[in-house]
């Protein structure tokens, strides 16, 4: 059964490394939006990561969210996706984690608004959307738990480093 839940999220997009970390990355003096917003299939590295507390409607209990969509191409020649997702009750004190790694497809994500849909072994995420305005579902492999969310931004973007990439070094 599908729950909904209420909730406060906090949505962070990052790209790939300042430093590229092949000659394939697309990298620009400072990130480029909307546009950087949808996937570099030829990238190193980036993800669309979004945390935040939820709170559950049918028990008001809060909840840790952690739903992450990596997408990676170290070698610039294979390459894939990678889902994460957490829940963390601290009152029963449990956290339930999933995950799975998805080979890169002949036809990957690389449009706007975002449309990404990954499924595998009973796990299945979706994220649409853009500019602050998502819609996250997600359903666990390894427990029964769904999830059906929606974002809305409520303050502009802000660039990390004012220019919207994370610097890892060398």
């Amino acid at each position: 059964m599908s729950k909904i839940f209420s909730f406060v999220l906090i949505g962070s997009l990052l790209f790939a490394c300042k430093i590229p970390y092949n000659r394939q990355d697309v990298f620009n003096e400072r990130a480029q939006l909307p546009a950087d917003e949808a996937p570099h299939i030829k990238n190193s590295l980036e993800w669309w990561y979004f945390t935040g507390h939820l709170t559950d409607s049918v028990k008001g209990k809060t909840l840790g969210l952690e739903y992450v969509i990596f997408h990676f191409n170290p070698t610039a020649l294979k390459g894939g996706w990678m889902v994460n997702l957490a829940i963390s009750d601290s009152d029963e004190e449990k956290l339930y984690y999933d995950h799975r790694f998805f080979q890169k497809k002949k036809f990957d994500f690389t449009n706007l608004p975002l449309d990404i849909s990954l499924k595998k072994r009973g796990l299945k995420v979706d994220l649409d959307g853009q500019n602050g305005e998502y819609e996250l579902e997600a359903e666990f492999g390894n427990y029964p738990i769904e999830l059906q969310l929606k974002t809305e931004a409520t303050k502009p973007v802000v660039l990390h480093d004012g220019i919207g990439y994370e610097n890892y070094g060398d």
